[in-house]
């Protein structure tokens, strides 16, 4: 380490970022906030968020000085997310999340949407007894009931419209746990 350079393990991609943040810092600026891309000792590449301040001694400026921390794993995870978010945007059936006693909806995609009748966002918050005819509320209790203990369930029901009207629908459950 002794005889490298900072720009030794900046994988070259990132080099000519990397260097017009320390010529920034060579004036006096501190930056806050960058994404590097970094090469291990072992070849792996390794996401960075970095800060990077000018050492000064007396009234100059003698180098830069950097933090790092890794951010591979939350950039992976974003990606992720991004995807399930553009599934759960486009699927072509109905997905909605309630809260755990099915209380209210808290989410639901576009298609779920479309099938009850409702705008965009417009199911959000709303009673999920709301989405079903009033002599299915018990057996919806039951249901949920079931999911809460089982931790899924799978029924069929009636679904009720904003409009009124009332189609067959598959409905299947699986509750999310917090731990």
């Amino acid at each position: 380490l002794v005889d490298m350079s900072a720009f030794d393990v900046i994988h070259p991609d990132s080099i000519l970022h990397c260097q017009e943040i320390f010529e920034r810092v060579l004036k006096g600026e501190s930056v806050k906030n960058f994404e590097t891309t970094f090469i291990t000792k072992n070849g792996q590449m390794m996401l960075l968020e970095g800060k990077a301040v000018p050492r000064i001694k007396g009234d100059k400026i003698i180098g830069t000085q950097s933090f790092f921390r890794d951010i591979t794993d939350q950039k992976r995870v974003e990606q992720e997310l991004k995807q399930w978010g553009h599934i759960f945007k486009n699927a072509q059936l109905g997905i909605a999340v309630s809260d755990s006693d099915g209380n209210k909806i808290e989410i639901s995609n576009p298609y779920f949407e479309k099938l009850v009748g409702y705008k965009s966002l417009e199911p959000n918050k709303l009673p999920v007894s709301d989405l079903f005819p009033t002599e299915y509320h018990e057996d919806l209790k039951e249901q949920i009931s079931i999911i809460n203990k089982m931790g899924y369930g799978s029924f069929e029901s009636t679904i009720q419209r904003k409009d009124g009207s009332n189609f067959p629908a598959q409905i299947d459950a699986t509750a999310v746990r917090d731990d």
